[in-house]
């Protein structure tokens, strides 16, 4: 088993509740169409948040086997929280491309996407840390998504549309996530399996 068991760890993307806006430092605006946007802090968040969540689908490939009730509910899970952060990333994405025409930071759908996402994709790391004996201490913070998703669109809500077209692209290119059957794991592994040798003259 690849992951016998993880040290205590709570990792914390960024302290953040909604639909607080401009509490952050916002990290400084490319200008320039051929460079729209860098992986900085905010994105960096969202990776580390999204990274940490896809390492609990290699814990659970790794410990339960395929055809287990365990495997197919954290596979269930895993969908659902892909899914609504799918929706999530797609959200903040169209606001970076239409700019102030679309206000997230006082649009009650976005508060509902964003805590559809939140809340499934800790309602699967929370069943795969019960289910595989890990510390309580090892969470996923990501409760902070709405924040990160506004930060992003007041950064580029006010620039020009090529550039936040292109930013939009570069966002959604640098966070989306895997489908579960994207992300490795030793229950994914096949069996070598070895040349059988000839049988020795006379043999049966």
């Amino acid at each position: 088993m690849r992951f016998a068991k993880l040290p205590k760890l709570t990792i914390c993307v960024v302290v953040g509740l909604w639909p607080v806006v401009g509490t952050a430092q916002l990290p400084q605006a490319q200008t320039t169409a051929t460079s729209p946007t860098s992986v900085d802090g905010t994105i960096s968040d969202i990776v580390k948040a999204r990274s940490y969540t896809t390492e609990f689908v290699n814990i659970a490939k790794d410990t339960f086997k395929s055809d287990s009730k365990e495997y197919l509910q954290a596979h269930k899970l895993y969908a659902s929280a892909f899914a609504n952060y799918s929706a999530w990333d797609a959200y903040v994405a169209s606001a970076i491309r239409n700019g102030n025409s679309k206000k997230i930071n006082t649009d009650p759908k976005y508060k509902k996407v964003t805590t559809d996402a939140t809340e499934s994709a800790n309602t699967f790391t929370d069943y795969v840390n019960k289910n595989t004996g890990q510390d309580k201490a090892i969470t996923t913070v990501i409760s902070a998504l709405a924040d990160l998703g506004i930060e992003l669109w007041i950064k580029w809500s006010n620039k020009a549309q090529a550039d936040r077209a292109a930013a939009a692209t570069a966002f959604e290119t640098a966070t989306k996530w895997q489908n579960w059957d994207e992300i490795g794991g030793a229950s994914e592994k096949q069996p070598t399996k070895s040349t059988p040798k000839p049988a020795a003259p006379g043999s049966k």
